[in-house]
This record gives structure tokens, C-alpha cells and sequence, in this order.
């Protein structure tokens, strides 16, 4: 079975959404015949760049949205494997410039619940691209984060810190939020993070206005919070030494640089 018998099960068209959604529903209801031939043809689909490839991976990126844990075991258990395919599909996000096959490819890969550094270049992009006030997609990274369970070594940590120095506003807030997440479901030092958000609440290019729909304030703010909610989780249990109660003052006067950041 190819990807045409898919696609066309339902009669799919180029540019139509809803036979895509019916092959995806079609393949759900009879995951236990169909879904491993589906999980092979979508991995041959993208090694060897067919032209339906992104189409096969708008089907894969619905039915992981309702059966995720199901989709994995299939992978895991494939010739090609788990690692195989996440490359696959991080090489697939970089080839589009379509925002909705990028989201796609990044959403499947989510699935897995790994932080590799992959993941980490995928978030940091959508985090520039989707910096703007009027793009409704930013929403969706925050689930994507929170989704997140293990972190496979050291790597991935050291590229979210590399990115709390970015320019773009956006990439230091979620690079921030990722670290949170690993913060308390204690993969990374409470202590370490900590020392790194003071560092970047200190920073003057966090005195930037927030021109995006995550906030109307500025940066340091939007860290001021999450390090609160970080003494909040772990403070009374861990006695994490609380930070100097001044930079959460909002009346200390800011250093605002000139300049207006790419992707702020």
C-alpha cells in the first residue's frame, strides 16, 4: 500500500483539508490493521522526499493528536526507529517555509516527550517566527512545552541557556519557560536556574517592551513571574535561598536600550 491509497481513500484533492482529516479519522478507527503500514509509508515518504510527504505528515501530525501514545509504540518498534524518524522529521521542518508543515513536523515530534537539542532549535524558531502580536499561533507553544519528560543529557540545557542571551525577546521567554519546566520536574538545578533568570531580569535588553501577545508589559516581568512561581514550587521543599527581594520591585528604575529587536 502507497501513499496514494490515503489520499485518495477519500478522494483527496490538492489544497482540501477535509479528506486529509477523514483519511486521518479512517486510519484511527482501524489503527491495529492500518496505522504501522501508515507509520512505515510516512517514514519512507520523507527519507525519500516524495511529493506527498508533507501531506502524509498533516495525516500523522492528526492522528497523533488522538491516539500519541500509540503512534510512538509503532515508531519505537519500526525497523527504522524512534531516532530515524525524529531526524526525519526535524530534516522535513527545515526544507518548508510553509508555518503550518513546520508546526506539523514539530508537533509530531513533540509526541516523544524528548528534549533533544533538535527540539530545542525547532522552539527557538517558532519562537522567533511567531514573536509578532498577531499571530494567533504563539499559543500553541506553551502546551508543547509542558508535554516535554525527558531530557536525555546535558546538551539540550546548555542551548536554552545560550538562548536566554538571545536578541529576539520571544526566544529568551520560552527558552526561560522550557528551563522552568525541566526546573520542576526536577531534571535541571532549581538553584542554577535561578541564578540564570536574575541574570537575564538584570540584563538591560530584558527592559524591552513586550510587543507580543504573551504580554503588554516588558520582558523582565514576564521572568520576574516565572521565577516566582519557581520559589513558589520548590521553595518550602527544597530551601532554595530566596533571591534579594528588590528585583521584584517594579519601582527600581530601567536602563531602556534603543533599538528595536528581529523578531521581538
Amino acid at each position: 500500500m502507497n501513499t496514494n491509497h490515503y489520499l485518495s481513500k477519500h478522494g483527496y484533492q490538492d489544497n482540501n483539508e477535509q479528506p486529509l482529516h477523514s483519511t486521518a479519522q479512517w486510519i484511527i478507527g482501524h489503527a491495529s490493521e492500518l496505522l504501522p503500514t501508515f507509520v512505515q509509508d510516512t517514514f519512507e515518504s520523507m527519507h525519500n522526499n516524495t511529493i506527498q510527504r508533507f501531506d502524509m505528515i498533516e495525516i500523522a501530525d492528526i492522528i497523533c493528536d488522538e491516539i500519541s501514545n500509540e503512534f510512538c509504540r509503532i515508531v519505537r518498534q519500526s525497523s527504522f526507529g524512534e531516532e530515524s524518524f525524529k531526524d526525519a522529521l526535524y530534516r522535513m521542518s527545515k526544507e518548508t517555509d510553509t508555518h503550518r508543515q513546520q508546526l506539523a513536523c514539530f508537533s509530531i515530534y513533540s509526541c516523544f516527550k524528548e528534549i533533544t537539542n533538535q527540539f530545542v532549535s525547532m522552539l527557538m524558531i517558532f519562537a522567533l517566527q511567531d514573536g509578532i502580536e498577531s499571530n494567533s499561533d504563539r499559543s500553541l507553544l506553551n502546551p508543547f512545552i509542558t508535554n516535554m519528560q525527558i531530557l536525555p543529557d546535558r546538551e539540550p540545557v546548555e542551548l536554552l541557556l545560550s538562548a536566554m542571551k538571545s536578541v529576539s525577546l520571544c526566544q529568551r521567554f520560552y527558552a526561560a519557560k522550557m528551563l522552568y519546566r525541566l526546573a520542576v520536574t526536577d531534571q535541571i538545578s532549581v538553584i542554577e536556574l535561578q541564578e540564570y533568570l536574575i541574570t537575564v531580569i538584570e540584563d538591560p535588553w530584558s527592559h524591552q517592551k513586550a510587543l507580543h501577545r504573551f504580554s503588554k508589559g516588558y520582558l523582565d516581568d514576564e521572568l520576574k513571574n516565572l521565577l516566582r512561581q519557581l520559589l513558589f514550587e520548590k521553595v518550602d521543599n527544597r530551601q532554595i535561598p530566596l533571591p534579594p527581594l528588590d528585583i521584584f520591585d517594579k519601582n527600581i528604575p530601567l536602563t531602556i536600550p534603543t533599538g528595536i529587536f528581529s523578531g521581538q
